[in-house]
């Protein structure tokens, strides 16, 4: 077996033969009309009338947007700046529109899709491009079945997919950096146009009513058995061997490289929306209802709106947003901290250190360079208050630690130099004892494999 290693320098403090590891973990934190999972929350960014539809596409966690259409020829469209939301223009198309999506590349680079229907038949799409500055209307497509564009798969500037439903069936269509064009139709009587995962060009599925699920590989669609007769909105795909489809009465079907089968919903709520992150981590929206997936299972989120979810994008395990009728939503974690007033002093001195953004109602663990102090409740909002004395300390650097799963760790140095800190809080209070302070450093590579 093959073994890669790589070697970097990393600062390690060590005296004697003692040596201090200092690992942070992330956590979540209680806050107003937030819901709380070990690793973050969804908090309300925005409250208004959204509309009936919405999609959103992030192209970091500082850009995005989303767009909002409900059975009229303009869409609305809104741009995030990292900080806030803002309507940002609209977007017509011929007819109704009764489907749309948006995929950002970049800031500087995305797409959007307006599909309508007029009649059975005579469904046109429009298609827009971001340059940056403003959206610029590129092409509008037509079919004698009809096309109502409604999904779409953006790789490069080169290389990007559009799904969507005619009468009987789906049509593909490929930009190749200069033009649309038609790519291929889902099998006849398979209306699989709800939604598309292109995993590259050649690797593709798509699914929509009835169950209907078919592949792409890279010259036709064809049908793969479906376990469920009910209409699938959204699915997402990991990697060949791995993906998700969801849809009305909490339908959830799994891919698990051979076939699909039905995976036991803790929900029976329509749902509309998937990303997945990675294999272990993952969201879905629907009818008043989020899904998070940990690796292990599908459970129900508590939301801490109640509104109908339409369209979920993740930019990392960490930060992501979805949009429902009347609410914007964004997950973030909230690293845990250790605040001290003062980090330096002489010995005799008091240091006061505060605890935030910790498990609520658990108990951390203090140690000072190794040594534990004792321990200390941590409250409902995830806040704790503890005092360190320093009557019979030694000079030197020290790192006290907050271990509570995460755990984090800060530095204070006693010096003679430094002013004598009064107390100035109440609260447990640890002695540090003599013997344990940090004076001599050495620095030595880490091999990391």
């Amino acid at each position: 077996m093959n073994k890669r290693w790589k070697t970097t320098w990393q600062w390690i403090g060590l005296l004697g033969c003692s040596l201090v590891l200092l690992i942070a973990f992330s956590w979540g934190v209680t806050a107003e009309e937030t819901a709380v999972s070990q690793e973050g929350q969804w908090t309300t960014k925005l409250t208004a009338p959204l509309g009936q539809r919405q999609k959103i596409s992030m192209s970091s966690g500082d850009a995005g947007w989303f767009v909002q259409f409900s059975a009229s020829n303009t869409a609305y469209l809104a741009q995030y700046n990292g900080t806030n939301w803002s309507p940002s223009g609209t977007a017509g198309h011929s007819q109704l529109i009764i489907a749309a999506d948006i995929e950002m590349l970049s800031a500087t680079d995305g797409w959007l899709v307006l599909g309508g229907e007029i009649g059975a038949t005579n469904a046109k799409s429009s298609i827009y491009r971001w340059n940056g500055t403003s959206w610029n209307f590129v092409t509008e497509l037509t079919d004698a079945n009809g096309v109502s564009l409604s999904s779409l798969a953006v790789f490069s500037a080169n290389d990007a997919w559009a799904l969507g439903g005619g009468k009987f069936w789906a049509n593909l269509y490929h930009w190749d950096g200069a033009n649309w064009t038609f790519a291929g139709k889902t099998p006849g009587g398979v209306w699989a146009g709800h939604d598309l995962a292109m995993l590259s060009g050649t690797d593709g599925w798509a699914v929509g009513s009835s169950g209907a699920i078919t592949h792409w590989n890279g010259a036709e669609w064809t049908t793969v058995p479906s376990a469920t007769s009910a209409t699938l909105n959204a699915i997402d795909m990991v990697d060949s061997n791995t993906g998700w489809a969801v849809g009305d009465d909490g339908t959830i079907q799994a891919w698990g490289g051979t076939a699909w089968a039905t995976y036991l919903s803790p929900t029976s709520a329509d749902l509309y929306s998937i990303d997945m992150v990675s294999a272990n981590e993952g969201w879905i929206v629907g009818d008043n209802v989020i899904l998070h997936w940990d690796g292990n299972q599908w459970s129900t989120y508590t939301s801490p709106v109640a509104d109908t979810f339409h369209d979920v994008d993740m930019v990392s395990a960490k930060d992501g947003w979805l949009i429902g009728n009347g609410h914007l939503l964004q997950y973030d974690v909230v690293e845990p901290e250790l605040l001290m007033q003062y980090t330096t002093g002489a010995p005799g001195s008091y240091f006061t250190v505060a605890g935030q953004n910790f498990p609520p109602n658990e108990t951390a663990t203090i140690s000072v360079n190794g040594r534990i102090m004792g321990t200390t409740a941590v409250n409902g909002d995830g806040r704790f208050l503890f005092i360190l004395t320093t009557a019979n300390a030694d000079e030197g650097t020290y790192f006290v630690t907050a271990s509570v799963n995460p755990t984090v760790t800060k530095q204070f140095i006693l010096s003679a130099t430094e002013p004598v800190r009064p107390q100035e809080e109440s609260g447990d209070t640890f002695d540090v004892p003599v013997g344990i302070a940090f004076n001599d450093f050495i620095y030595l590579p880490a091999i990391l494999r």
